[in-house]
């Protein structure tokens, strides 16, 4: 495909080239680069590894977010001992990334320690302390606290 501009600025008439750009573009299946910038013929069982390698991509993905959900999980249960809501350890920025240690899981001692800072910065989120000493019916003038010994 030869065009012929005449435009004055060229000064004599010019002949275009045509170039890759100016060609409709080739079907991403006839053929595929290697890396070394030469192109081979696509095998017809190509699109089914890539199929399958988009398949496994997706299972992965959703394994990671369930990973997540369970590590989020597991740092809640570990906070609840210090926050009243143990949701209440995102609300400042703290990731469950963060909490994992070295093997992986949740690390109940990071947890502790991301709980306590929340806690130290929101006094109001923490858990209120259980009310220690024997039960009111228990202890009346009328009776004196049981011992040991006594049944």
């Amino acid at each position: 495909m030869t065009e012929q501009h005449n435009d004055p600025a060229d000064g004599p008439e010019t002949e275009h080239v045509p170039t890759e750009s100016d060609q409709a573009p080739q079907a991403a299946d006839s053929t595929e680069s290697d890396g070394s910038g030469q192109h081979r013929p696509e095998r017809p069982d190509d699109e089914k590894w890539r199929q399958r390698f988009r398949q496994a991509e997706a299972q992965l993905a959703v394994a990671h977010a369930r990973i997540d959900v369970n590590n989020q999980r597991e740092a809640e249960r570990h906070a609840a001992i210090v926050l009243s809501d143990p949701s209440d350890l995102w609300r400042d920025g703290v990731t469950a990334d963060q909490l994992v240690g070295d093997d992986g899981l949740v690390d109940p001692q990071l947890v502790a320690e991301a709980a306590q800072q929340v806690a130290e910065q929101h006094p109001h989120w923490r858990r209120p302390s259980p009310v220690i000493g024997a039960p009111a019916h228990n202890v009346t003038a009328d009776d004196p606290i049981p011992s040991r010994g006594s049944a």
